[in-house]
């Protein structure tokens, strides 16, 4: 397999056609959801910063950061010196908004050595 065909196989794997065309009742009820603003939470609670703190603390501190270079240990202290501010950022989660700055990822393809014929992908997740 040459990398252009190797790219082209993990670019399907990693980001599949969203086509509406081929959703499920299931998945079309969820993408109506995902366009509708969330007015209220189940339980209609804000969350609290004991929550987050107690979130924040179960990260793996040794996972590479993302995109904003921040990684666990650095979120923790921010949370720590401004624990209002950083609750008030997670008001998005009630009101179903997430910038797109939050959507991104960066996919860095690992060909492991004896493997460079393999079709074999998979995904690590950092969270």
């Amino acid at each position: 397999m040459d990398i252009v065909s190797t790219m082209k196989h993990m670019m399907e794997y990693f980001i599949p056609e969203d086509s509406e065309s081929s959703d499920s009742l299931y998945h079309k009820s969820i993408g109506q959801l995902a366009v509708e603003p969330l007015v209220d939470t189940l339980d209609g609670v804000e969350f609290t910063k004991e929550e987050i703190l107690a979130v924040l603390e179960k990260f793996d501190p040794s996972k590479t950061p993302g995109e904003d270079d921040l990684n666990s240990n650095i979120i923790l202290r921010i949370f720590k010196r401004f624990p209002t501010f950083f609750t008030e950022k997670y008001k998005c989660l009630r009101k179903g908004y997430f910038p797109k700055q939050w959507k991104r990822s960066i996919i860095i393809p690992i060909v492991k050595p004896g493997k460079a014929g393999s079709t074999e992908v998979t995904k690590i997740s950092t969270y």
